[in-house]
């Protein structure tokens, strides 16, 4: 597991995405029913996208999605433009998608 952290921490410095254009996450803090996000928000004011978590791989199904979370612009927690959300009450030995969706339901 050590292996794992320090190989991810390498990878995501080497490949982090520097463009505040493209919307990004990370996930950690994972446990066996909850899971920690950092979300970046939008860039651009007026945009507002939907954070969400589903068992379908298809977003866009909304009966599907577990976890919805708004996110625009200037709503970050601090100065980088990124917003954190918690998942909680997962069920274990579930597949989770997570994504994007702009205000048309689309995936981003």
């Amino acid at each position: 597991s050590l292996l794992a952290l320090i190989t991810s921490l390498i990878l995501t410095s080497m490949n982090f995405n520097r463009s505040r254009q493209q919307d990004w996450f990370w996930v950690g803090g994972v446990q066996s029913t909850s899971a920690s996000f950092r979300v970046r928000i939008p860039t651009t004011e007026g945009t507002i996208r939907t954070f969400a978590i589903s068992t379908n791989s298809d977003l866009t199904f909304a009966d599907d999605r577990v976890l919805e979370e708004t996110l625009k612009y200037n709503e970050a927690d601090g100065d980088y433009g990124v917003k954190s959300v918690y998942a909680s009450s997962l069920e274990t030995d579930t597949a989770y998608y997570f994504g994007s969706l702009d205000d048309s339901n689309n995936v981003v």
